[in-house]
């Protein structure tokens, strides 16, 4: 089933209602009924801005030009604006009630997008994430061989060399882990880094598109 009328965005909300003009007409002209009027449809369409802005009051500030969603997420851009401010974010509640605030409204009116993609708690979990993923594939990978080894070794004559054997699988593992981590946290960066051009442009985007029908539809 999907979403409520009043779950949707404010962009996909227009497009639903321009979607039934568009049946009811066709139902209309095969039934020989009058059409929804262009002046009908623009009315409509002003009902649904009005009381988006109603429950979005930061969305009726950039469409009134008061404020901008291009300026509000600046401090996102600048807070992940280097490799390692990507990769070892410091928790900042403050900002991240901030992201909270301003990625929600924005998803309101056009766009998908999670906020804790862009919060320094996200990040620091996204990151965790792929540190743990990168050691224990190179624990399984790297160790599993050796492991088995070391306890053929405890339950024969030659039990003094598990020990040798264990350093040898720690001798080995680190770099491959030393490598993998580096590989994940590379691509850790680019992911971040895309989701934050992605946001850029979105931010404008957005913008554009609420001065546009604030214009024609409100004022």
């Amino acid at each position: 089933m999907g979403k409520a009328q009043s779950q949707l965005s404010l962009i996909d909300r227009i497009k639903a209602l321009k979607t039934d003009i568009i049946v009811t007409n066709r139902c209309n002209s095969e039934f020989n009924k009058a059409n929804i009027s262009e002046e009908e449809e623009n009315k409509k369409i002003e009902t649904i801005i009005k009381d988006f802005y109603k429950k979005n009051p930061l969305s009726y500030e950039v469409a009134a030009g008061k404020n901008s969603y291009a300026e509000m997420v600046k401090p996102i851009i600048e807070k992940y604006n280097s490799f390692w401010k990507r990769i070892f974010p410091k928790r900042d509640k403050k900002f991240d009630g901030e992201v909270e605030r301003v990625i929600k409204s924005m998803s309101n009116i056009a766009i998908n997008i999670e906020p804790h993609h862009f919060t320094t708690k996200g990040n620091k979990e996204y990151i965790n994430k792929r540190i743990m993923e990168s050691l224990f594939i190179s624990a399984f990978i790297c160790g599993m061989p050796l492991v088995i080894q070391s306890f053929s070794y405890w339950n024969s004559q030659d039990a003094e060399l598990a020990l040798p054997k264990a350093v040898e699988y720690i001798k080995f593992a680190t770099p491959f882990f030393v490598g993998l981590y580096s590989l994940f946290m590379i691509k850790a960066n680019s992911s971040i880094k895309h989701n934050i051009n992605e946001l850029k442009g979105a931010a404008k985007e957005i913008d554009k598109y609420l001065r546009e029908h604030y214009a024609k539809y409100v004022e």
